[in-house]
C-alpha cells in the first residue's frame, strides 16, 4: 500500500509551491492537507458494510479502499453530475475525423480495425459519461471513471439503507 507523506506549511501565509526552491509539485505522493479547522463544516460520508456474509471478502475490501475521504467539491461535482441527462446513443457520439488512407482488406487487420474501433466507441460514450471527462485524456478518464462508479455505488448503498430503514419503521 502506497504511504502518504504529509506536507506541512502555513496556512495564513500564501506560498507559491511552482516557484519555491524545494518544490513538491513534481512527487504525486506529496500531498497538501489543509488543518481540520478549516474543513470542520465539512462531514465525511457515512460508511455503510454489507451485512450479506458470505464470499465476499474481496468485494469488501474494494469497497473500503473506496471509502477515502473524498475531495467535497468533487463530491459536488459527481453530485451534480449524476443528476444530469446523458444521451449514450453510439449514433449520437461523433467519431473523429479520418484521412483517406489505403485500408487493408487482410481478414486478420480488419477484425482487429473492428475490434478498436469498438473500443475507441466504448471510450468515446464513456467520456460523455464520467464529469469532465471529455477534457482528459484515456488513462486519466479511466481513473475518473473508477472514482466516479465508486461515488455512485456509495450512493446506491446510502439511498437503498435509508429506505430499508424507512420500510422497517413503517411495517
Amino acid at each position: 500500500m502506497m504511504e502518504h507523506h504529509h506536507l506541512l506549511m502555513n496556512w495564513n501565509k500564501p506560498i507559491d509551491l511552482i516557484t519555491e526552491e524545494n518544490s513538491f509539485n513534481h512527487n504525486p505522493h506529496f500531498i497538501v492537507d489543509p488543518p481540520s479547522e478549516t474543513l470542520s463544516h465539512f462531514q465525511p460520508p457515512p460508511t455503510i458494510f454489507s451485512d450479506h456474509g458470505g464470499g465476499e471478502e474481496a468485494e469488501e475490501e474494494e469497497e473500503e479502499e473506496g471509502e477515502e475521504e473524498m475531495d467535497p467539491m468533487k463530491k459536488m461535482q459527481y453530485a451534480i453530475a449524476a443528476m444530469q441527462p446523458v444521451d449514450l446513443d453510439p449514433a449520437t457520439v461523433p467519431k473523429p475525423n479520418r484521412r483517406n488512407v489505403r485500408v487493408s482488406d487482410d481478414p486478420q487487420t480488419v477484425v482487429a480495425r473492428r475490434r478498436r474501433e469498438r473500443i475507441s466507441e466504448k471510450i468515446r460514450i464513456l467520456k460523455r459519461m464520467v464529469p469532465g471527462g471529455a477534457k482528459m485524456d484515456t488513462a486519466s478518464m479511466l481513473d475518473e471513471a473508477i472514482r466516479y462508479t465508486k461515488f455512485l455505488k456509495r450512493q446506491v448503498r446510502l439511498a437503498s439503507s435509508a429506505s430499508h430503514s424507512a420500510w422497517s419503521s413503517y411495517v
